[in-house]
């Protein structure tokens, strides 16, 4: 996960201070609510919305197997490719603060996100009950 701002960081993990969680970027390694509090040189505190991690592998289901989305690293174009008779509900893009960006639910074969911000995004795919998770960096 990564913040943008400038100043010290503290990430938390169900709202507890993770020892030795103060760098820009932090790479969840459990599930759960995670959130970052930014303190910048004036002493100005800002805490982020709370990021539910729920999936830390890619690729880690049955149903993200039938999916490849690429390039990955991406400028802006993202193509969806989907083994055969797979149905795409919606698509929900998400950022490392867990904001919903964008929601895609026609076309969701092909994905323009060159209007967004570089940094890491996350593709959330659902298809009936299913749904699968997967990591973005837009360059």
């Amino acid at each position: 996960m990564s913040a943008s701002g400038t100043g010290s960081f503290q990430w938390f993990l169900e709202g507890v201070a993770l020892s030795q969680a103060t760098n820009q970027t932090f790479p969840a390694t459990q599930t759960g609510n995670y959130s970052v509090m930014i303190t910048d040189a004036n002493g100005c505190t800002g805490k982020s919305s709370v990021f539910n991690v729920s999936n830390l592998g890619i690729n880690s289901n049955s149903y993200n197997k039938e999916i490849t989305i690429y390039p990955n690293p991406t400028k802006g174009l993202i193509t969806v490719s989907l083994v055969e008779n797979t149905p795409v509900d919606k698509i929900e893009i998400v950022d490392i603060l867990g904001k919903i960006v964008s929601v895609k639910t026609e076309n969701t074969s092909q994905i323009d996100i060159s209007e967004m911000a570089n940094g890491i995004y996350l593709f959330k795919l659902y298809s009936g009950e299913n749904v699968s998770i997967n990591k973005i960096i837009k360059k």
